[in-house]
């Protein structure tokens, strides 16, 4: 399996992330994260980078800046697999495209969500 990650930007690409949060988390639409906020996070220095098998996305993460106690860092906030794809890696290939990405953009700290009744 030769999986490619990249940033996302476009509109289309993000409507894409849009139906991978569906299909993993099982949402209603309305409750998936909406491709108009990604694009403006983005277009603002948040980070959604995809996972891509040949043309189709696979997976995605998603981060954007934050601030504790006056220290800059980045929260990463969610990030999705299809199920097709699950323990095959594709996860940890997202957070070390993140953190590359953190790191060329002089970030030095990277927190993130967690829901510890979720399996992993």
């Amino acid at each position: 399996m030769n999986i490619a990650y990249r940033n996302l930007e476009s509109i289309e690409e993000l409507e894409q992330v849009v139906d991978l949060e569906v299909i993993v988390w099982e949402l209603p639409q309305r409750d998936a994260t909406p491709s108009g906020l990604l694009h403006a996070m983005v277009a603002n220095g948040s980070l959604v980078t995809g996972a891509f098998d040949n043309d189709t996305l696979i997976g995605m993460a998603f981060m954007f800046p934050s601030a504790r106690h006056s220290h800059k860092m980045l929260w990463s906030h969610m990030a999705a697999v299809h199920p097709n794809y699950q323990g095959q890696g594709v996860g940890f290939g997202l957070k070390q495209h993140q953190r590359n990405w953190a790191l060329d953009n002089g970030y030095h700290t990277i927190a993130w969500t967690f829901d510890p009744l979720q399996r992993g």
